[in-house]
């Protein structure tokens, strides 16, 4: 199962102030079969407590041709509990045609 963090640190100065912003990517994968697989990226920071979320299932059921069924999610900060701001589910075919 391949993991990837990266996290950066981005600091901008306005005036006299220094503002410090920690941003975090978490990237898991995971191969069920060699047909079936799970990919999820989930992305943070903490200068608006922004939570993104986006987990893809996939099926390629003939070389070529895949189902996708996607969820994403977007959260924020909301006086120390994690609120929805949009959230959307949905189911893609991609089928390669032997033209």
């Amino acid at each position: 199962m391949p993991i990837s963090t990266p996290f950066e640190i981005n600091s901008s100065r306005h005036g006299r102030e220094t503002y410090k912003e920690w941003n975090w990517t978490l990237r898991l994968s995971y191969q069920f079969t060699k047909d079936v697989y799970c990919k999820a990226l989930f992305q943070g920071n903490d200068y608006d407590d922004h939570l993104l979320a986006n987990v893809l299932f996939g099926y390629t059921f003939l070389p070529g041709s895949t189902l996708y069924l996607v969820y994403n999610s977007d959260y924020f900060n909301d006086r120390g509990d994690l609120a929805v701001r949009q959230r959307a589910l949905f189911l893609k075919v991609s089928w390669l045609l032997g033209v």
